[in-house]
């Protein structure tokens, strides 16, 4: 049983998926985890997003509950004397699983300005500027 992180592809110039790959027993599983991050930010070595990255703790966690919860439902089915389930079984687990947590996890748009705010934005009045147009496009979005 061998579980691994990977991106999709190490030489894209934006965010590119991190993907599970899960083989067992002449099986294997590919997964899309939800996450995306650009290729400087992860850490083939380790399969971990580099600490200084935005949200690195938050997502490096995500992807250890993931290879927890496979490893552990593995081991469940191989204790139990059951079948070695297709690999539509541990798919459909982590959809259950992830699937809400990942897209509550995503970035809204409001995070997406407050991050642009936080790192190009060096005026004070210019910062008074676009939090005063976020505060209206809220109200919009009401």
């Amino acid at each position: 049983m061998k579980i691994r992180f990977y991106l999709k592809d190490k030489n894209s110039s934006g965010k590119t998926p991190i993907l599970l790959s899960y083989s067992y027993k002449g099986k294997r599983l590919k997964y899309s985890t939800g996450i995306s991050i650009k290729p400087k930010g992860w850490s083939t070595n380790s399969e971990k997003i580099y600490s200084g990255e935005s949200g690195s703790e938050r997502m490096n966690a995500i992807l250890k509950k993931m290879e927890f919860v496979i490893s552990e439902a593995y081991h469940e089915i191989i204790h139990s004397d059951k079948d070695i389930p297709e690999t539509d079984y541990f798919k459909d687990l982590l959809d259950s699983k992830f699937k809400n947590v990942i897209q509550e996890e995503s970035k809204s748009f409001f995070k997406y300005f407050d991050e642009f705010i936080s790192e190009k934005v060096r005026s004070g009045a210019a910062i008074g500027k676009y939090n005063s147009l976020k505060t209206h496009l809220k109200e919009i979005e009401k």
